[in-house]
């Protein structure tokens, strides 16, 4: 019994809360801002929880609430810059790379439909990128909810 106990302390630290509560509250107000934008029904709600990208970016705000809240911990170790690090990749890549992937799939579409093809056919996503606004409030949301986790264990 007292390893069933022990196993709970895993999930109530200040670095998991943290990134738990950024991906939870990210992705509420994404699906906000989708249903706001495109009505209120089960396959929209379905389709903002699904889908890539969009407003705030959720890998923004759990890596960025993650290094505040590993920062919190730890201060200024090894492991806080190797998290600071990781945070970084991923934040260029939802800037950088997923753009890039969204730009290539519209000109697929744009080729495929000039050959006759159906691009619709193929389920090919042209919204998996994020904008500099997308990460920047994902980055501020996740730094907020790292403050408010924190201040709950101080």
């Amino acid at each position: 019994m007292g390893s069933f106990f022990y196993g709970l302390r895993v999930f109530l630290n200040e670095v998991f809360l943290s990134a738990m509560a950024a991906v939870f509250v990210s992705q509420v107000i994404k699906i906000w801002f989708y249903m706001h934008k495109n009505g209120l029904s089960l396959n929209n709600l379905v389709f903002a929880f699904l889908s890539m990208g969009g407003m705030p970016s959720s890998h923004s705000a759990v890596v960025s609430a993650l290094s505040l809240s590993v920062y919190f911990s730890e201060k200024w170790t090894t492991i806080t810059f190797v998290v600071l690090f990781l945070s970084f990749i991923v934040i260029r890549d939802a800037l950088g790379v997923r753009k890039e992937v969204e730009k290539q799939t519209s000109a697929i579409k744009a080729i495929m439909k000039k050959t006759g093809l159906n691009p619709d056919k193929y389920k090919l996503s042209t919204r998996v990128g994020h904008s500099y606004a997308e990460v920047a409030f994902g980055v501020m949301l996740g730094l907020v909810i790292a403050v408010a986790v924190h201040m709950l264990f101080v």
